[in-house]
């Protein structure tokens, strides 16, 4: 069964060039980019999973902001190269050494271009803040030259810190394309989605749906210094920590660890899955860092983007929810930017579904394409 599902995505691949070759009489570049969508889903559906550690690129420093930044180099083998790319982790502590991210810059590599990770700091401490985007600007400008432009896909999070850093003129000249894999548009509404489970659509309707608990214990990383946990504040970033590790063992070690009447309240049940008084507690923390939520986020900047803007979202995102990228769409269109959007159920967070469907295969091939 497998064997055959690639053997029909191949085709649709096929389809999908030919069409395009149709289109666009002469454009060859067009229709090699569409095979190669095609090669590339292939192998992301049948190759098996790495383990931590395994596969890595070269790593190398990237001089830039404070601190400098490490990153990892993926080359093609054997091929000629088809141009950079450069592809940023998001909020993960095991960040360009995540399996699944490596596999991705792997695959690329595979199909003839140069990929590379950097390191976000903070992210990977699970902080978004104005490093994140200045960090992206400094691979930018590493990777690339004015006659060898890049493309910029920032993961999650990070999709929205490489959009924010693509408004400057001197990043933009830099490339060729930005996109967001699973990124916000607006940090704060994204924000108030984890802490309340209400999404909202561009129209102002709501959609009520459940967001993944991890989203409030990042914020709670994000946030801890605004709690009043005295000494326990050191065992709390550790029990967050485990928590987000998945290690619950140590959790619970640390959970039985903390002493004051505070952290035992908010943090004390290892066991504890809603997080409501938590919850409660980061939502007035989110309303006071509206102005600096406003300055990392995508929404205040799109319009004045020059270079095309891709947006790519699962439809069971329940991190970042898919309505983040009906909002990019819907201002992308608005302001007559460059770029297109797509909200699939072939991918989840950041990565893909095991079901298929040709016409969500094709519309997602399209996508893919331009990101090549």
């Amino acid at each position: 069964m497998q064997g055959r599902g690639i053997l029909s995505l191949f085709a649709l691949g096929v389809v999908l060039v030919v069409l395009g070759g149709c289109l666009t009489v002469g454009n060859w570049r067009s229709f090699e980019r569409g095979l190669v969508a095609t090669r590339l889903l292939v192998q992301m559906r049948k190759e098996t999973p790495l383990s931590p550690g395994q596969g890595l690129g070269e790593e190398l420093w990237i001089e830039g902001p404070h601190p400098t930044i490490r990153a990892r180099l993926y080359g093609p083998q054997r091929l000629k190269e088809r141009g950079s790319i450069i592809l940023a982790p998001g909020l993960h502590h095991l960040s360009i050494e995540e399996p699944r991210l490596v596999l991705f810059a792997r695959q690329l590599a595979r199909l003839g271009y140069r990929v590379l990770t950097p390191e976000l700091k903070e992210l990977r401490e699970y902080r978004v803040s104005a490093l994140g985007v200045t960090e992206h600007q400094a691979a930018t400008q590493y990777f690339s030259t004015a006659e060898k432009k890049v493309g910029l896909i920032g993961t999650s999070f990070a999709g929205a810190l490489a959009i924010v850093a693509a408004q400057a003129p001197k990043t933009a000249s830099r490339l060729r394309y930005v996109a967001s894999i699973g990124g916000p548009i607006e940090l704060e509404r994204t924000l108030r989605y984890l802490l309340t489970d209400r999404a909202i659509r561009p129209g102002g309707t709501t959609s009520e749906r459940r967001a993944h608990p991890y989203g409030t214990l990042v914020l709670a990383v994000h946030y801890l210094e605004h709690f009043n946990l005295k000494a326990d504040t050191p065992l709390v970033r550790e029990w967050l920590f485990a928590k987000l590790k998945e290690d619950e063992n140590r959790a619970k070690e640390l959970s039985a660890r903390l002493q004051t009447q505070e952290a035992k309240r908010l943090f004390g049940g290892a066991e504890q899955e809603e997080y409501a008084e938590l919850r409660k507690r980061l939502l007035d923390i989110v309303s006071q860092d509206s102005e600096e939520l406003q300055r990392l986020s995508p929404a205040s900047v799109l319009p004045a983007i020059d270079v095309p803007v891709l947006l790519l979202h699962g439809f069971r995102d329940d991190v970042v929810p898919r309505e983040e990228t009906e909002w990019g769409i819907f201002l992308l269109e608005k302001h007559g930017s460059q770029g297109e959007g797509l909200v699939t159920p072939l991918i989840d967070h950041v990565q893909l579904e095991e079901d298929i469907s040709l016409l969500d295969t094709y519309r997602l091939l399209q996508v893919m394409s331009e990101m090549l």
